[in-house]
């Protein structure tokens, strides 16, 4: 879940850009999958035993979406986070790419 202050550009509704530099997230996860851990080791960054885990930092998305060829549509959504608490070089990554064939 992630929460932030920051700038919202849209030109189209099938183009956007957001920007917040000041971001909250919190990364919840079942205590099952953290409570035998090896010490030292973490699941998606939650440690042994915990359920959950705070990050604040940077986050920019986008979202564009085109027709290819006709009566095809290509929707692209990407996300990055970076943490400033914590190893603020490492960027996570999310990217979606998704067509819709509409034909009739």
């Amino acid at each position: 879940m992630q929460i932030g202050v920051g700038l919202y550009w849209r030109k189209t509704k099938d183009l956007w850009v957001n920007f917040a530099p000041a971001t909250g997230r919190l990364i919840m996860v079942n205590r099952t999958f953290t409570e035998n851990l090896s010490e030292g080791k973490q699941y998606f960054g939650v440690s042994k035993g915990s359920n959950s885990r705070f990050e604040l930092g940077a986050s920019l998305r986008s979202y564009f979406k085109f027709e290819l060829i006709e009566n095809v549509e290509v929707s692209n959504r990407i996300s990055l986070y970076s943490d400033y608490l914590e190893n603020p070089g490492n960027i996570d990554l999310d990217y979606t790419i998704k067509h819709n064939n509409e034909s009739q």
